[in-house]
């Protein structure tokens, strides 16, 4: 405890029961602990129980799998994160229960492979083969395509590729969803609109596959996702939605495979 000037309840409910099951004290935990905080921001309410619980579950499940965690060490467990880390203790669980999942994941690359494989001198899509190459497409871009995988993607309902630089094809470029047919959505960073030589290229990959457009066509989202128009008429205009920024996240040792 010698670096930090105090600690909060969070801190003493972990190291109380660290204490109480003799275990040994995990520095990253308590590290993160620090920045749970209780009380109102500016927009909402922090309940700092509720993101202690969520975090600690987390926490238990990579410990039950031996895996290190999917975060930066030094995570502000603020609100905008608390939603990340419920989305993967439960792909976690999920791999616990069922690991069929992984042989689901790499029946669809197979399959996305087969169907939508293409390049040019510049560009090339890539294929995601693992829910790990989801969540390190979703960290990259700080979009919520992490949110799907389990509901959409393992489902069969969404498929999602990359188009990426050939020089760099670890690097994210594009996201690329597809549902129904159609390029539902093609994003950049923080859900950017593709620039005219990215819309050049996925036009020729369109011809190439047989898609329809889709979000290429227009400016708007796929209509899946889009907020609806009331939103914006009285007295619903004081509200509005915002995408959560996603935290970078090294994704090393995960037991996605």
């Amino acid at each position: 405890l010698n670096v930090f000037d105090e600690v909060n309840i969070y801190q003493i409910k972990y190291l109380n029961n660290v204490a109480n099951n003799h275990e040994d004290v995990d520095k990253t935990v308590l590290a993160a602990l620090a920045t749970v905080k209780d009380g109102f921001t500016e927009e909402e309410y922090i309940d700092g129980d509720d993101v202690y619980t969520k975090y600690m579950n987390y926490v238990r499940v990579l410990n039950s799998l031996g895996c290190k965690s999917c975060f930066t060490k030094k995570v502000d467990l603020g609100l905008e994160n608390i939603d990340r880390f419920f989305c993967s203790c439960s792909l976690l669980k999920l791999y616990i229960e069922d690991k069929g999942t992984i042989i689901r994941m790499k029946s669809l690359h197979d399959r996305w492979s087969s169907r939508y494989s293409f390049e040019n001198d510049k560009y090339k899509i890539v294929i995601p083969e693992t829910i790990a190459d989801l969540l390190d497409e979703s960290s990259q871009q700080h979009n919520c395509l992490y949110t799907m995988i389990e509901e959409d993607i393992l489902k069969g309902y969404s498929t999602v590729i990359f188009m990426r630089d050939k020089k760099n094809l670890k690097k994210s470029h594009v996201t690329i969803e597809i549902r129904g047919g159609e390029i539902s959505q093609a994003k950049r960073v923080c859900n950017g609109p593709c620039t005219s030589e990215d819309k050049s290229f996925l036009l020729d990959f369109l011809k190439e596959t047989g898609l329809r457009s889709g979000a290429l066509g227009s400016s708007n989202d796929c209509e899946y996702m889009r907020i609806p128009d009331f939103i914006n008429e009285e007295p619903f205009d004081i509200f509005r939605a915002e995408f959560m920024s996603i935290p970078e996240a090294p994704l090393d040792n995960l037991p996605f495979a």
